[in-house]
């Protein structure tokens, strides 16, 4: 979890602060840290606040996560810090106040199966102790996600709906961004011919491309366009989130070919999912393009009947018996 739980940590039999008095310590990391099986969390930090500026503190932090079984590691490269046997301890010197200071990036890496982890968290500022903060460490299956893309025939049409989207095909959730509108939550793009324009998307939440500020809409999700950047949000095991798109067609394309691809913009096989639209025309046939069906039709099938009597009439005369002369 992103959001940060607070524990405030302070000594219990202790007096209230007066003037000069040490400042009580407060913890601030996440109470839950999802991590997948046998891959590194995004980094954490360990944070801490105390009701006073502490300018040029003596800053002590530890971090336990021995008899962890579940936990392959724990590491960190902040500078001032240590790790050893799963125990993560910091010594610096940093200014402490209201609004909190950063005082180490902390990675797990889990072993290969699931489950679940706690870990403890201290510190003392200044030699005043900030208690115990347990965060708990769940270690969840892989996700593998797979773009899916579609292959729809509409013949005669100029505007089409498809279906596209991305499935969560392993046994573990997909912990994406949550939407929200800027680039920091897209996680794929949608593209069309620029002549095929998509008129709206009634699922799912894509920001269109046109004329806003940094050419992305943020603020006008699913407005026209041919050519989106797409948000999905956590996706779990097994589960699929789908766009559906209206797509307006030009008439001289019989054949429209787009892609749904990763973030990166790759439009390699691997990379992304093909969106083909094909409007040409199939049986039966009418209006003018009926005319020219029947007009070559008949240019095949004439040759074809004189080629039929002049064969079946080359027999006749032959077999005649031939005149008696006298």
């Amino acid at each position: 979890m992103d959001a940060k739980f607070l524990l405030a940590a302070l000594f219990v039999a202790s007096p209230p602060a007066t003037a000069g008095a040490a400042a009580p310590v407060e913890i601030f990391f996440p109470s839950e840290v999802l991590v997948t099986a046998g891959e590194s969390s995004h980094g954490d930090w360990v944070e801490i606040r105390t009701s006073e500026p502490r300018p040029g503190a003596d800053v002590e932090m530890r971090l336990d996560a021995t008899g962890a079984a579940s936990i392959a590691k724990v590491t960190t490269d902040t500078e001032g810090c240590l790790t050893e046997a799963n125990v993560i301890t910091c010594h610096r010197k940093m200014d402490v106040d209201q609004d909190s200071g950063s005082v180490a990036l902390i990675r797990f890496t889990s072993q290969a199966e699931a489950g679940r982890a706690q870990v403890t968290v201290t510190a003392t500022v200044n030699g005043v102790f900030s208690g115990f903060w347990h965060t708990v460490v769940i270690i969840t299956e892989p996700p593998k996600l797979t773009l899916m893309g579609t292959e729809v025939k509409a013949p005669g049409q100029t505007r089409v709906k498809v279906r596209v989207g991305i499935k969560n095909a392993g046994q573990g959730p997909a912990n994406l961004p949550p939407i929200t509108p800027n680039m920091g939550s897209v996680t794929h793009y949608i593209h069309f011919p620029s002549d095929a324009l998509a008129e709206s998307v009634t699922e799912g939440q894509c920001f269109p491309w046109g004329p806003w500020p940094d050419g992305w809409g943020w603020e006008h999700p699913n407005e026209s366009s041919y050519k989106y950047a797409c948000a999905t949000g956590p996706i779990q095991a097994g589960a699929i989130t789908w766009y559906e798109i209206t797509i307006r067609i030009n008439p001289q394309r019989r054949l429209v070919t787009g892609y749904i691809s990763w973030r990166d913009g790759a439009t390699t096989p691997e990379m992304a999912a093909p969106i083909v639209i094909d409007t040409r025309d199939t049986l039966p046939v009418t209006g003018s393009r009926a005319w020219d069906y029947a007009i070559g039709a008949v240019a095949l099938i004439v040759p074809g009947i004189v080629l039929l009597l002049v064969v079946i009439r080359r027999p006749r005369r032959t077999n005649r018996e031939p005149d008696t002369l006298y």
